[in-house]
């Protein structure tokens, strides 16, 4: 079964999202680098590819084409290599490509250099940099820490939790405790 069924059942799933592909004028694309499991080493590292299209009806489609393992090195040479075969693999073309998101990792956007008019860091990927370097500013995480002492003033205590109730009431303020 599965030297046999799961590969002509893999290439019929295949042939019909190549088919729902042919109706797409134009893609956006998103490729990211991941690591299975728990982080801490033991991981497994993975590629994956997805495309985003409009079919004539106006209707989105998303595909998730291939996750591959990917245990060579993330260089960009190969990243952009990877796509370069994606993109024949599911015959897309290059000029039908009109958006390529990726994280802002520095082998990322030189794996993109070809596709520069329309390769984008990703807005979440930048916050989450953005934020997590907030964070680790000294006044930022000593208001952390004011925030979290006050916050478990009244969460280990039935008497404080009451009165702040109380001056919420007084204050007409909705209730938070």
């Amino acid at each position: 079964f599965s030297k046999t069924e799961i590969p002509k059942m893999c290439n019929a799933v295949k042939a019909d999202v190549k088919k729902s592909l042919a109706q797409g004028e134009f893609f956006a694309a998103t490729t990211d680098l991941w690591t299975s499991g728990s982080g801490r080493g033991g991981g497994l590292p993975y590629i994956s590819f997805t495309v985003h299209y409009l079919t004539p009806d106006w209707q989105l489609e998303s595909h998730r084409l291939e996750t591959q393992f990917c245990p060579e090195v993330h260089s960009a040479q190969n990243i952009a290599e990877f796509f370069e075969n994606m993109l024949e693999e599911w015959e897309i073309n290059k000029t039908d490509l009109v958006s390529i998101t990726t994280d802002n990792a520095t082998n990322m956007a030189k794996a993109f250099e070809e596709f520069a008019d329309v390769w984008l860091g990703c807005f979440g990927h930048s916050l989450n940099l953005a934020i997590s370097k907030a964070l680790k500013l000294q006044r930022v995480e000593r208001a952390v820490r004011t925030c979290r002492h006050l916050v478990q003033g009244f969460s280990r205590s039935w008497k404080r939790k009451r009165g702040l109730r109380e001056k919420q009431a007084a204050l007409t303020l909705p209730p938070h405790a």
